[in-house]
């Protein structure tokens, strides 16, 4: 029923278990939650269910390997109903803006202009993720070369184009005008955003 999303789970080293080290925010958690459409509870693993039937506190710290399968199978499914590859890309970038848009994080992001947001991502990504981290290799006044760091198989392309979305939105909600963030150079534990912005 979800190929992408067994996939994903097979190609884990130690299933869901996997990757213990690596942990999102309460407040990721529960914004992926509301999307996730109810009709694919049964396909999902145990582990990603108890998300949605109990989301955690906005506070809280959570495994990732869960997170993405949510993420994964509601990539795969709005891309059944929509039949756009893109559906997910928008809904990742719309619901980013409006997590940064809230009282917890509008100071990291709002209150900043697109140059300071890129000089600190290292901050601003530490402050949603745990295990993983996020350099900034380059930057210019309208554009910034970054590089996540991860456990080979945390991520698939699928999942690092929507990060892309929500390092776009960031970006956005800093004021950057038009702004792209492309992925480049992926290689397993490791891969690069190119972002632009005018």
């Amino acid at each position: 029923m979800l190929p992408e999303t067994c996939a994903y789970i097979d190609a884990l080293p130690d299933g869901l278990a996997s990757f213990p080290q690596c942990e999102v925010k309460g407040s990721v958690v529960r914004q992926i939650v509301e999307g996730v459409d109810r009709s694919l509870l049964s396909a999902l693993p145990e582990q990603s269910r108890a998300l949605i039937a109990e989301p955690p506190p906005v506070s809280a710290w959570v495994r990732e390997v869960p997170v993405n399968v949510l993420l994964i199978a509601t990539a795969e499914h709005l891309v059944r109903v929509s039949g756009r590859r893109d559906a997910m890309i928008e809904r990742a970038f719309d619901a980013s803006q409006q997590l940064l848009s809230t009282p917890l994080y509008k100071i990291l992001f709002l209150v900043v202009s697109p140059e300071r947001l890129i000089a600190g991502v290292d901050r601003r990504w530490n402050a949603l993720r745990r295990g993983s981290r996020l350099e900034l290799l380059s930057h210019s006044a309208q554009s910034a070369q970054l590089r996540a760091h991860f456990p080979t198989g945390l991520y698939t392309r699928s999942l690092l184009e929507l990060r892309a979305a929500s390092m776009r939105a960031a970006l956005a909600c800093a004021g950057a005008r038009g702004a792209e963030v492309e992925l480049a150079a992926f290689v397993g534990d490791r891969v690069d955003f190119l972002c632009s912005w005018r």
